[in-house]
């Protein structure tokens, strides 16, 4: 292992190997990092909003918004908009339309186009457009960089620039449409504040599923687990990067014929345990610190509870499970010239997974008491409860099922580790 360890530390600091191997994918693997983050934090704040702070969110917007400021130079809101009616003239012959005075059209109003413009009732176009546009056209034929032909059966609306897609994105933040939609929202507290939190009760469940904060919990999960899975991709990709920059120089077989086809293999393992080191040292704590502004202190406690015990055991069963599917999946990896074996082997893990995950939920069908046992067993098995362990914080099961799992797929982790070895050792010409 030290000769191994020592290899591994050779080849680490190869510039080239370092650049491919760690350091490249290490800062796409952060900045995929990153970009979840912000995604869960606005599917958590937009799933936890009440009607308070929607209505101080909008309060804002109105206030100083991004959009009014790149067209206008400033956020807050414009004055009351200006209605042109353009009137038609006949000179020599030809019908010219004109704006009325001090109706100047410019590119960033909008324009109405009707048959009659004298006529034509805009007070709800005017309720739309009211402080985020400085005029409102009523015309047939003039043309800013926003149009609206108003027809008998339907509306179109054309836009001429990027400008006029940046006022219509403008219209979301309407008086009349906000003062609406906060209405909604306190109807549906209110009928939430009625039914109260909702548990969901099933056999085999260590406790009830909490119906209001599973899809909250869900957006948490997924973002820790994706974590994991860059990881094990991070690990999986590790084999084949070292295999291929030495087979390409011509020198894999005269290096693993002096260090050994042992040692060198155990160099390669090595080698990924620093790549996924070195990813989980500088992404958990840009996890937890996304967490920690992204949470309050109940949303915390209402994803993993106060019980350490079941979240140590979810984190080691997860990883172990992830681990043995990247595992199984690096043999396709050291196969790439069977190409049916190959691809049998990348997505084998995936295919069971998904099998174990559909057979899992549809057992949710049945309320009868032997559903429970049998989730339990397939949230027990190595790769086929995969899914179910992934959800586990969620759909808490019970602690044996999770032990059982790990150990079972530690087993098999080691059986395809000794495999991979010894198909390694006997097959190093076909890489």
């Amino acid at each position: 292992m030290l000769s191994a360890l020592r290899l591994a530390i050779a080849l680490a600091r190869i510039p080239r190997l370092f650049a491919s191997l760690l350091l490249i994918p290490l800062i796409l693997s952060l900045l995929l990092v990153y970009g979840q983050l912000v995604v869960t934090g606005l599917v958590v704040r937009t799933l936890s909003q009440d009607p308070k702070t929607i209505e101080s969110t909008l309060r804002q917007i109105k206030q100083d918004n991004l959009g009014r400021r790149l067209l206008y130079g400033d956020g807050v809101e414009l004055p009351p908009l200006k209605l042109c009616r353009w009137t038609e003239t006949i000179v020599e012959g030809v019908a010219h339309e004109i704006p009325p005075a001090g109706c100047e059209p410019d590119k960033l109003d909008v324009a109405l186009h009707v048959p009659d413009p004298a006529a034509f009732d805009a007070a709800q176009y005017e309720k739309i457009f009211n402080g985020n546009v400085e005029r409102l056209h009523v015309c047939k034929t003039c043309q800013p960089h926003v149009v609206i032909e108003v027809g008998e059966t339907e509306n179109k609306t054309q836009v001429y620039s990027v400008w006029g897609m940046l006022i219509l994105s403008l219209i979301r933040f309407n008086d009349d449409v906000n003062e609406q939609y906060i209405n909604v929202v306190k109807n549906f507290d209110k009928i939430k504040f009625s039914i109260g939190d909702i548990s969901f009760y099933s056999s085999g469940l260590r406790h009830p599923v909490g119906v209001r904060t599973m899809y909250m919990s869900m957006a948490v999960v997924f973002n820790i687990a994706l974590l994991i899975i860059i990881a094990m991709w991070l690990a999986l990709r590790a084999h084949r990067k070292v295999l291929d920059y030495f087979a390409r120089s011509g020198a894999l077989l005269p290096m693993v014929a002096a260090t050994g086809k042992g040692v060198f293999y155990a160099a390669l393992w090595i080698l990924t345990f620093f790549r996924v080191g070195a990813f989980l040292f500088a992404a958990v704590p840009m996890t937890l610190y996304g967490f920690a502004e992204i949470l309050r202190k109940d949303q915390v406690h209402s994803v993993f509870g106060s019980d350490y015990i079941a979240l140590f055991l979810w984190v080691v069963a997860i990883v172990t499970s992830l681990g043995l599917a990247t595992l199984i999946s690096s043999i396709s990896e050291l196969k790439q010239r069977h190409q049916f074996m190959s691809f049998v082997y990348r997505y084998l893990p995936i295919a069971i997974c998904a099998i174990g995950m559909l057979l899992w939920s549809l057992s949710f069908i049945s309320d009868a008491e032997v559903t429970g046992t049998f989730r339990n067993v397939m949230t027990a098995l190595p790769i086929l409860g995969m899914g179910p362990v992934l959800i586990a914080p969620i759909f808490k099961p019970n602690f044996d099922v999770l032990a059982i799992h790990t150990v079972l797929t530690s087993l098999l982790f080691v059986i395809a580790l000794q495999h991979n070895a010894r198909w390694f050792a006997a097959h190093l010409e076909d890489l």
